[in-house]
């Protein structure tokens, strides 16, 4: 039976350089200091974990998303990367859009996808991706250009990091592993759970978790909506994680909603 909806995300061609485990947990006294200066807290042991529930959800109409083409075609890492610039934007009141041709366009541009030769659509590795939109990035359907600063890998299976990556960079764009019985679990109306389950693996699929219920669960964004991920699900069945640090998701003032100095950040990657 054919699949309702499409997946696209390709087998992990390699490792970031960066990785957020590094970043918040070492004892090296210049990350001590620069993590007191970015959040202006005492921090000797590093970020102070997320929060129980939070989320950039709540600035989005659920109706609002978009499939942005992944009914069609195998571009859910170019879906959920427009996704992923959409929430951090409305975090600051700003209504970002993407169409179907935005993300068709990025997923041509990525991975060479040509709309009159079907053959060509075979989906995206996610790291490939990640480097794309933080080297050369990408227009919205107004023409404006939305570009990433950097990005740092997540410890895939762990929902404690995925939980505060996401807490302090607003989104996580995810892979996972996905199971056919999620096609029946997801539902439009942003009810569905997608939990552990007797299922067989349908395919490799890439949505952007926007933040955590009080029940636990992760909300993440795919196929036009919201689904809840279990974090028993992440830890069987997600192998990949990225967090970006960009400029969408500051505010006026250089900051992001929960007090993240983007500027200061990179300044202290350079220099490492």
């Amino acid at each position: 039976m054919m699949s309702r909806y499409q997946l696209g995300r390709r087998e992990p061609v390699g490792t970031p350089d960066l990785w957020l485990k590094d970043y918040v947990q070492t004892a090296l006294p210049r990350w001590e200091a620069f993590l007191r200066r970015l959040l202006r807290q005492d921090v000797p042991k590093g970020l102070a974990p997320a929060p129980t529930a939070f989320g950039l959800e709540r600035f989005y109409p659920i109706s609002g998303w978009g499939m942005l083409a992944n009914d069609r075609l195998g571009d859910c890492v170019e879906a959920g990367s427009c996704h992923q610039v959409m929430a951090w934007t409305a975090s600051h009141a700003i209504h970002t859009l993407f169409t179907d041709y935005d993300a068709i366009a990025l997923y041509s541009a990525i991975t060479g996808y040509t709309p009159s030769n079907p053959n060509s659509d075979q989906g995206t590795d996610m790291l490939t991706a990640a480097k794309y939109l933080c080297s050369t990035g990408f227009k919205d359907a107004t023409g404006r250009l939305h570009k990433a600063g950097a990005f740092l890998g997540l410890q895939a299976e762990d929902p404690a990091e995925l939980a505060d990556g996401c807490y302090y960079f607003g989104t996580a764009l995810i892979g996972v592993n996905l199971p056919s019985a999620w096609q029946d679990a997801f539902k439009p109306d942003g009810s569905g759970v997608w939990d552990v389950c007797d299922s067989p693996i349908e395919g490799g699929h890439c949505v952007v978790v926007v933040g955590r219920r009080a029940n636990g669960n992760f909300v993440a964004v795919t196929w036009g909506s919201l689904v809840e991920i279990t974090p028993g699900a992440i830890e069987k069945y997600c192998d990949e994680a990225f967090v970006f640090l960009s400029q969408d998701f500051l505010n006026g003032q250089g900051k992001t909603v929960e007090g993240f100095d983007l500027a200061q950040l990179q300044a202290d990657l350079k220099a490492l």
